[in-house]
C-alpha cells in the first residue's frame, strides 16, 4: 500500500512539474537533490 502511494506521490509530482507549477516542496530533501541535480546537467546540455 505505501508503495503505491509512493507512486501516486511521484506522479501528482511529475504531473504538476510537467504543467509549469514547479512544485519542489512535494519531493522529500533527496528527491530535491537529485531532481536538482538532474536539471542542471539538462540546462547544461541545453543550447
Amino acid at each position: 500500500m505505501e508503495y503505491q502511494g509512493t507512486l501516486c506521490f511521484w506522479k501528482i509530482c511529475l504531473y504538476a512539474c510537467e504543467n509549469g507549477v514547479f512544485l519542489l516542496h512535494c519531493l522529500n530533501y533527496e528527491a530535491q537533490e537529485w531532481l536538482q541535480s538532474k536539471l542542471l546537467k539538462a540546462a547544461e546540455l541545453s543550447p
